[in-house]
Parts: structure tokens; sequence; C-alpha cells
């Protein structure tokens, strides 16, 4: 008898489809751990393998690239690596299991070494269109797994040529990384439809910018606006839970919220991604009104003390660029106590925001975190004032996000048009 491939789960080759059942779940973990984090990778993958799940239901694989420097556990191998992950009844023990797989739309051949540029985006797409192959799923998720800075991508330099920042994938080998909208490019380019669940465990994941680009290649995204610790998600925990009961991308948010919520982390969100752009648009209308506020410097100057000082800000600290990030909601709240006349277009972001975020309200504080780059630091702390390009509505940056192409009321602007940002960081001739 035929296995028969429903038509959300499509595949280029039939053959290869129908020598596996069609499992509820395929998670797909891209772990970039070519960099300082590669013992916390050996230990995730553990976690994995510890976990209590149903094998024929759930499929478990994740590319694991790993670094020459930091961890010489399990052979010591630096290369890239494609495991099927495997239940492991010794539990958390730093050996890893789980067999190789062989992957020709990668390169990966069983027992050579083989180094792949993580930061390429093309390695992330193929990866994604073998696994929809050959792991027919239900249901999709991805997990983007390493560092996090939030939106970053190309900056022009002050000579003219094409300089790199942080955002995702940071590969200590190649020394690249993968700008947000090659992100969103792998993703688009290697599924046949939208995943069910996109999860950053990563720093600064829930960020609009980042959510914005991202909005049309998942359901539902979970990932926290501030910074978490190396150890990131537990997963002998997640997998443990009946993920197979799971019948969208929130109910797996969710069981990953448990632990959050264990941890009284506020700054972990679980998105409804068809509701970010209603959220992009709220906020701003709302910056469009906040900028008239900015009537001078000393207004800007006054303004900028308090939002720096406002409890959900979250920053980047010892590298060259640190950026701050603020949440939407307090930045709103915060400017709204400056002139009441912006209740309107705050209430409306705050509707936005409500309707966009799922978390559970544990607390009696109100949450809803999706945060917004506001500037960055150097490395003495100093306000960086040459402010990037890649941040600069018309400026022709490369590669540049979808949030700063279509912002017209927040980001700075190569025109200096009196934006938010203008205002508050002097690109404005008042």
């Amino acid at each position: 008898m035929q296995l028969e491939v429903p038509s959300y789960a499509e595949v280029d080759n039939q053959d290869l489809a129908q020598k596996n059942k069609i499992a509820k779940w395929t998670f797909i973990f891209y772990m970039c751990a070519d960099n300082n984090l590669e013992s916390a990778a050996i230990q995730d993958i553990n976690e994995m393998e510890a976990a209590e799940f149903d094998e024929s239901e759930i499929n478990i694989l994740a590319l694991l690239d790993r670094s020459e420097f930091y961890d010489d556990s399990n052979g010591n191998w630096t290369g890239t690596r494609l495991l099927k992950i495997s239940h492991d009844a010794a539990g958390v023990n730093n050996k890893i299991i789980s067999p190789e797989i062989a992957c020709e739309d990668l390169g990966i051949s069983l027992g050579t070494e083989k180094e792949l540029d993580m930061a390429d985006y093309n390695n992330l797409s193929a990866l994604l269109n073998f696994c929809c192959r050959n792991y027919a799923a239900e249901h999709y998720a991805l997990i983007i797994w390493g560092h996090g800075t939030g939106y970053r991508s190309f900056q022009l330099s002050d000579f003219g040529t094409q300089t790199k920042v942080r955002a995702v994938a940071v590969d200590g080998s190649s020394g690249n990384f993968m700008e947000t909208p090659n992100l969103r490019k792998a993703i688009e380019s290697g599924m046949k439809r939208k995943l069910d669940f996109l999860g950053f465990d990563t720093c600064f994941a829930s960020e609009l910018e980042e959510l914005y680009e991202l909005r049309n290649c998942t359901l539902y995204f979970a990932g926290s606006e501030g910074t978490q610790s190396e150890s990131g998600w537990d997963y002998k925990e997640w997998f443990s839970e009946n993920i197979a009961a799971c019948t969208d991308g929130l109910s797996l948010c969710r069981l990953l919220e448990n632990q959050h919520i264990q941890k009284e982390d506020s700054t972990f969100a679980i998105i409804e991604m068809s509701k970010i752009e209603k959220v992009f648009t709220a906020f701003d209308s709302f910056a469009i009104q906040a900028s008239h506020i900015v009537k001078n410097k000393s207004v800007g100057s006054e303004i900028k003390e308090k939002l720096f000082l406002q409890k959900r800000a979250f920053r980047v600290y010892n590298s060259m660029t640190n950026p701050l990030y603020l949440d939407i909601f307090e930045l709103s709240q915060n400017l709204l106590v400056f002139d009441s006349s912006l209740e309107r277009v705050s209430e409306n972001l705050l509707s936005a925001l409500k309707s966009a975020t799922k978390n559970r309200q544990w607390k009696s504080e109100a949450f809803y975190p999706i945060g917004i780059y506001f500037c960055s630091f150097d490395e003495n702390n100093q306000l960086i004032e040459d402010f990037s390009s890649y941040y600069k509505h018309g400026s022709g940056a490369v590669n540049q996000c979808m949030f700063v192409q279509e912002s017209v009321g927040y980001v700075f602007t190569e025109s200096k048009s009196g934006t938010l940002l203008d205002r508050l960081f002097e690109n404005y001739n008042f």
C-alpha cells in the first residue's frame, strides 16, 4: 500500500518520503556552535537524547557545527554533522549517541569531516529541504540555536565598504553571521509551506525588526526579547512533555512557556505571527505622533534619559558595538507621561500587542514582550553618534531589513525627515 503524502508535506522525491511514516512533528535544529557556545551545544544535544519522546511520532534532527577550541569531548570532531536524535536511557552524561545522517544536499558524508559555513543561508535552505523530503510530518518546527544580537546586518563603513555586524548563526571558522533578511530567504526557499513553529534559543529574539521580517515564514514564534543564559532552553524537560499531542505551534509554545514561568522570566514571548503586521502599523503610527512631542534638543535629552532608565531595557556589553533594545509597551507608557495626546495611539498599540502576544499573564504586572532597537554604545559605554546606514530609511544599505525600509515614523532617515529617532538623537534640524 502506497503511503499518501498530504499536500502540505509535498516532497521532491516521493520514494524517500515513503520510507518514513509521516510523523506528528519534525523538529529541525540549526546549531551554530562554532564559537564559545560549543559546550552548551553538547549539553543541549544530551538533553534532547535524555528526553523520553515517541520516536515513531517525533523526528528531531540537529545540524551541529562545532569549534576547534572550546570542547574536546565526543571525539573532539570539529566539522559539521547532521544528527538524528535518539533516546539515551543513560540520561545527560555528556556523551552523544545519536547517529550521523548523510546529507547530499549539504555535501555531508558519513565518516568525513565537513566544515560548513553556518552563516550561509543556502545551507539552512538545503537543510530544510532535505528534512521535509526525508522526514515528512504533519507539523514542522525550526529552532535557531546560538548567539543572537537582534536585527543586525550589513552596514557601510566610512570608506564605503561593507562590514558585518552580528545577527544569528555566528560562525567562528568563517567569521560570518547570518543577516535577518537572509534567514527569511532561507526559510522561504527551504520550506514548501509555513513553519508551524519558529523558535530562537538565542538572546534578543523577540524584536519587532526580526518578527516583521519573518512574519510570513511561520505561524507561531517563541523567543526572548532580552538576554538568556548559555544553557538556554531545557530540552529534556520540553521533549519529555507530550509533544505528539500538540496540534499546532501554539500548544507547542505553551509547553516551552512552562520553563520560563518557573524561572519568572517575563522576557519570553509567544507570538502569533499573523498579527505582527498590525503591531508594526500601530507602532509606526505611535512613533509618528510621539515624534511631534520632541520639540527641541532639550526635550529630546529629557526623554532619552527616561528611556535609558526604563525597567525593561536590554543591553549587549563588552563588544565594539553594544545595542540597546527597549520593550515597546513600556516605551509607549513612558512617552505617554510626557504628553497625554498620545493616549489614543498608545491604546491602539496596546491592543495590537495584546492580540499578537499569547503569553499567559502569570504575574500581576502586564507585559507584552516585544522589543525594538533604540541605539548603540561603544566599548567605553559612550553613545555611538554615527548611526548605521543599515538602520537608516532611504540609505540604500545592502540587504536592509523590511522594517527599516517600510517604517516612516520611527527609524533614522537619510533625509533627516524628523522621525522619532531622528529627533531624539539629533539627526534633525530643529
